[in-house]
């Protein structure tokens, strides 16, 4: 009987054999779905990495490039002598954008050379006679991103450049022709782009503005349309895809394309991050640009100055915890401080002074900003405990892209543009501003704002 039993039970073991194969097969083909998704996710991200590092670089070639175009449009404001603008000109596109040449010879042929700058010898009469150039006067631009599959005559204009790739513009200012531009580059690994190009065209006109002004005393037509042009390229190239790479960023750290792994999460924090300042100076460049155009539109309304900073308040509040700075305020008690002004942009103005007294303190020190008022004036004042600025730098504060010493040591990121902008709407306001600081102290801004009439 028990051998009966024995017998049985060995046999019922060996029905249960397939069947747990058949649920191991299963395991092992859900574990390979798994890992396949899993693989198909990890290519994404990877492939949306590459795609946003791309991008950051591309956009941040093109700030770069707006940043020292509008710093050659500065500097040749105040000059007088065409040889100087054009060299400065020449001077920042190859040693801050690392164009390996620039030329401009002035026409009509025979030419003469207005500026040579360049790291190679070029042999300018050689130059001067190359079809190309007549080409390129012809108003016919010549653009060449990889000299190997150029035409001939374009492979002569890339040999005595010693480039890789170029692109001679004809200079051109109200239907009259000044010359031609040469931009150049030798680098075996980089080539110029369409946006080169774009940007370079802008260059060119720049400088047959700077010629036409320079030699007709017009300058100051010459910097509004090459500002136009500026906020114009900045609003279209640069904000849009910004935006758009700022939502794609949030898609994928909200794990809207797949869950991401600690190391990833990382990455893409950081670059979300770095995005943001970016967005920021670009909106920085375009206020300060409205604002030296006079562009800058104010509709004035009685407005609260308690709630104004109120406002800036709540919407600094998760940067305030994070920062962990302690916020004494007034604005929520008290008298309304009525004073006449366009909210948008003395929001703008007192957010910059707030930001940087957040910034520029230590976690778990305080500031305090208060609103206080007679009849003679609304006072707003923002007073941090931070790393203060010294003497020296404060008589700089209010210059464009200026930013102290000690905030680049900290390695805070910052245009050196909101104090500027901050001035500037503050006395389009008919109100005036006041820095006091010491190092290691700390630094107080007061702002002072005539009240509406009648309060």
């Amino acid at each position: 009987m028990n051998k009966e039993k024995n017998f049985m039970s060995n046999k019922e073991q060996t029905n249960d054999q397939p069947s747990n194969f058949q649920d191991l097969a299963a395991v092992n083909q859900r574990l390979a779905v798994a890992l396949a998704e899993q693989q198909r996710i990890a290519q994404l991200v990877i492939q949306k990495d590459l795609e946003l590092y791309t991008l950051n670089d591309t956009l941040d070639r093109q700030v770069n490039q707006l940043k020292v175009l509008q710093l050659m449009v500065n500097e040749v404001r105040s000059l007088n002598n065409r040889d100087k603008a054009l060299r400065l000109m020449a001077r920042r596109l190859v040693q801050e954008l690392q164009f390996s040449a620039v030329v401009v010879l002035l026409g009509p042929p025979p030419f003469t050379v207005g500026v040579k700058y360049s790291y190679h010898e070029i042999d300018t009469d050689e130059l001067k006679r190359l079809p190309v150039i007549i080409k390129a006067f012809e108003k016919k631009i010549v653009y060449v991103d990889r000299l190997a599959s150029a035409g001939p005559d374009e492979q002569a204009l890339g040999k005595v450049l010693h480039a890789t790739s170029f692109v001679a513009l004809p200079l051109q200012c109200h239907q009259k022709f000044y010359g031609v531009f040469i931009c150049a580059l030798d680098d075996p690994y980089l080539r110029l782009s369409e946006h080169d190009r774009e940007f370079l065209e802008i260059v060119s006109n720049a400088i047959a503005g700077t010629i036409e002004s320079l030699d007709l005393e017009e300058r100051q037509h010459y910097i509004d349309s090459l500002k136009t042009e500026f906020i114009s390229i900045a609003s279209h190239q640069l904000r849009t895809p910004l935006s758009a790479i700022k939502w794609i960023l949030k898609m994928i750290l909200n794990g809207d394309l797949g869950p991401l792994n600690a190391e990833q999460a990382t990455y893409i924090d950081k670059t979300y991050k770095s995005n943001e300042r970016m967005i920021e100076l670009v909106n920085d460049l375009l206020d300060s640009s409205r604002i030296e155009e006079g562009r800058l539109e104010y509709t004035l309304a009685e407005v609260d100055a308690r709630l104004l900073v109120k406002e800036i308040l709540d919407q600094y509040r998760v940067l305030i915890d994070r920062q962990g700075v302690i916020v004494e305020t007034n604005v929520d008690s008290g008298e309304p401080a009525m004073i006449l002004a366009d909210h948008d942009n003395l929001i703008l103005a007192l957010t910059n002074l707030i930001d940087n007294a957040i910034k520029f303190t230590p976690k778990k020190q305080t500031i305090k900003i208060l609103v206080d008022h007679d009849r003679s004036f609304v006072r707003i004042t923002v007073k941090d405990t931070g790393i203060g600025i010294s003497a020296e730098d404060q008589q700089q504060l209010f210059t464009k892209f200026f930013r102290a010493d000690n905030a680049k040591r900290m390695q805070t990121h910052g245009t050196g543009l909101g104090l500027f902008i901050a001035n500037n709407i503050i006395r389009k306001h008919k109100g005036r501003i006041k820095v006091e600081s010491e190092i290691g102290v700390g630094t107080t801004v007061t702002c002072w704002l005539p009240p509406a009439k009648g309060s």
